[in-house]
């Protein structure tokens, strides 16, 4: 599974779309991502976290989406529950 599979399950023309308030650069470097770290360093820059587990780090994209990220098994887990 790539990192990407875990970030989102929503295609990614759809994920650009919600987004759509986020730089072209932030949403490049989203999807090039290639290691948790990287990723978690993009999402602390751009958006706000809303809340942190055990399992997964969570950011707010806008009024209407947020952003799970896991980081080990039992987070991978609890996103595919969701």
């Amino acid at each position: 599974m790539g990192l990407i599979n875990i970030v989102t399950e929503a295609p990614s023309t759809e994920f650009k779309k919600i987004l759509k308030n986020t730089s072209p650069e932030a949403i490049d470097k989203i999807f090039s991502a290639t290691s948790f770290k990287s990723l978690l360093e993009i999402c602390k820059d751009n958006f706000k976290q809303a809340g942190s587990g055990s399992s997964r780090k969570v950011f707010l994209i806008d009024n209407q989406f947020i952003l799970k990220i896991a980081y080990n098994s039992n987070g991978v887990a609890q996103n595919e529950q969701e």
